[in-house]
């Protein structure tokens, strides 16, 4: 499992969420609680995974830009999925990778200001695909921070394509919101990370 969050390490995030798919859930979950770590690996270590190393060296592997850049392309089932299994089995491993991960249901922990500006940015027939089958608490605080005419909107979506929306599209458009979650969060126009963080009891400056 090291060896093949090192191997990871040294490869574009692309392909190492390819070499990630090929893993069952629980060894899926292992190899993100040693990405997650970022720790020096010493030449020795890497001639065993790549033999035309030849120069004498030492180099970071794991930690948060490279778990990020992987786990980013990572689809939100199966973070969630990831992160149920880490909670049952391995709560040190879960609370690490839970710090890291940003899944379509932390949209929960904006507060009301910080979702009506999402709400402004994102997609509305986009939005209203993600929340089919959505968890009835985060369906009911988006709701209620929409406008009457996007309330209805999303309302009539739902009612007429909900039971035929493949589970893909479902997950596309999540995909799709968090895009704009991810755009407002570098703009530094919401503060989801943090509020992450501080559900697992991290605050951001121990990031």
């Amino acid at each position: 499992v090291e060896q093949i969050a090192n191997i990871i390490s040294f490869i574009p995030p692309d392909l190492g969420v390819v070499i990630l798919d090929g893993y069952e859930p629980t060894q899926k979950a292992s190899i993100a609680t040693k990405l997650a770590d970022q720790k020096l690996i010493k030449r020795e270590e890497i001639e065993k995974l790549e033999k035309t190393i030849q120069s004498k060296l030492e180099c970071l592997v794991g930690g948060k830009a490279l778990f990020e850049g992987v786990f980013d392309l990572v689809s939100n089932k199966d973070k969630n999925d990831l992160l149920e299994l880490l909670k049952s089995s391995d709560p040190d491993g879960h609370k690490k990778v839970r710090a890291l991960i940003v899944v379509f249901e932390d949209i929960m922990l904006l507060s009301d200001d910080e979702i009506k500006l999402l709400l402004s940015e994102v997609n509305l027939e986009q939005l209203s695909t993600a929340l089919i089958s959505a968890d009835a608490a985060l369906s009911t605080k988006l709701d209620q921070n929409m406008i009457e005419s996007a309330r209805a909107m999303v309302k009539q979506f739902k009612e007429l394509k909900g039971e035929d929306t493949p589970e893909k599209d479902i997950e596309r458009a999540r995909e799709k919101v968090m895009d704009v979650v991810a755009q407002l969060e570098s703009a530094g126009k919401i503060k989801l990370k943090e509020k992450i963080l501080a559900s697992v009891g991290i605050t951001s400056q121990s990031e």
